[in-house]
């Protein structure tokens, strides 16, 4: 009896990554549901300009959930004169304890703009997490977002007219919020010379990377009221008090033909068996590592 060893062994490691795969999405919230309580469908999840609101350069959406589960997709259209894509996770009518988001599959936009993404009650990127995005990439656990004209986006329930034409300025944060940005065994990388920006009450990688040619890296968390500008931490008035951590061979990347910036804000920033790269492989000019 002739025994095929070899297809045995391809069938055997298809099976238990389908389970592997099975399982790093079992027990999450799943699916994403708009603000008026509507289930999209997926797994390829179609949201579309018309499905927000458009306040000149800034295109507004709010869901009750957003997650995505590995090979599933979010694709957003936007208008050519788009600046900002502004997400905000509500959670209303959503179990407090699977109001975070999960995300395990793949962002992804066309448009120019700047993509921002905002759950008060936690973002939690998976292996599979990934992001195809043209601008930069904001992350943030905000109560809301202040924009440059001192009106703000976030829960509160706001008639059209309510909504800036001005571009964001700062995550607004509440002190009783305690939610997490978690990167676990992610691989997240952006496109040459574009920005990720990650602004949270705390700020976890556990054998992940953040990596973006070029670009700038910023981690800023505080566990107090105040506010994180979104474009320039460095001269931020308010006290950084949260937590980083980079564990396990995590690394923030920022290398490429002139390395990029990496800026660290926190009150504890914690470094154990991982790395800050920042090398310049060609004849361009380095940036700078600020903590």
């Amino acid at each position: 009896m002739n025994i095929h060893y070899r297809t045995i062994i391809a069938l055997f490691i298809l099976v238990i990554s389908a389970v592997f795969s099975d399982a790093q999405d079992a027990g999450k919230p799943h699916g994403i549901v708009d603000e008026n309580g509507t289930s999209l469908s997926g797994p390829n999840y179609q949201i579309s300009k018309e499905s927000g609101i458009i306040k000149q350069n800034n295109l507004f959406h709010r869901f009750q959930t957003f997650n995505l589960h590995k090979d599933e997709t979010a694709t957003f259209t936007s208008f050519p004169e788009c600046q900002n894509i502004i997400n905000y996770i509500t959670g209303n009518g959503i179990p407090a304890e699977q109001a975070y988001s999960w995300i395990n599959g793949r962002i992804l936009s066309s448009s120019q703009a700047n993509f921002f993404f905002i759950n008060p009650s936690g973002i939690f990127f998976g292996p599979n997490a990934s992001i195809d995005i043209q601008g930069a990439f904001y992350a943030s656990t905000a109560d809301y977002l202040s924009m440059n004209d001192g009106s703000t986006f976030g829960n509160q329930v706001m008639l059209d007219d309510d909504l800036s034409v001005a571009p964001p300025e700062a995550f607004g944060f509440i002190d009783t919020n305690k939610s997490v940005i978690s990167f676990e065994r992610t691989s997240l990388q952006h496109k040459t010379s574009n920005d990720i920006i990650i602004a949270a009450n705390m700020i976890t990688l556990d054998n992940a990377s953040i990596q973006s040619p070029e670009g700038l890296v910023r981690l800023s968390n505080m566990n107090e009221s105040g506010k994180i500008l979104c474009n320039d931490t460095i001269n931020n008035e308010n006290r950084f008090d949260g937590t980083i951590s980079l564990t396990n061979q995590s690394a923030l990347d920022v290398s490429g033909a002139g390395s990029g910036d990496i800026q660290i804000r926190a009150g504890e920033f914690t470094i154990d068996n991982s790395q800050l790269m920042a090398i310049t492989f060609g004849n361009e000019n380095g940036g700078c590592t600020h903590i």
